[in-house]
């Protein structure tokens, strides 16, 4: 039970200055020195997570560094529910592209 007011945290959560939080099951660094950002997360039912941004400079996503050309490229990346690198894809032009949300469909797939 959880502070003062004695609330009940659901699973996936703890107690914090009374309020429940979501717990936080893993952290992966994908980001270097440039500007990283994360837009979109979505998961599957075996718990994969996908994430959509952008990024300048260069990253490894975990299979090896991709580089930016001009300004920002986006990115959609995949990683297992026990946090291992599984795919990305980059894109990028001449100009700034970002990739701003994600859908999951359980057939198709992101």
């Amino acid at each position: 039970h959880c502070g003062a007011c004695d609330n009940a945290c659901d699973p996936g959560t703890y107690c914090s200055d009374s309020a429940c939080r979501p717990s936080v099951e893993r952290f992966i660094q994908i980001g270097t020195a440039g500007f990283n950002g994360i837009n979109s997360l979505v998961t599957d039912a075996a718990g994969a997570v996908y994430v959509a941004g952008s990024f300048t400079g260069s990253v490894d996503f975990g299979t090896g560094t991709a580089r930016t050309a001009v300004g920002l490229d986006a990115f959609v990346a995949s990683f297992a529910a026990d946090g291992t690198f599984r795919w990305v894809e980059t894109l990028g032009g001449a100009g700034d592209d970002v990739a701003k949300s994600l859908d999951f469909d359980p057939t198709v797939g992101v």
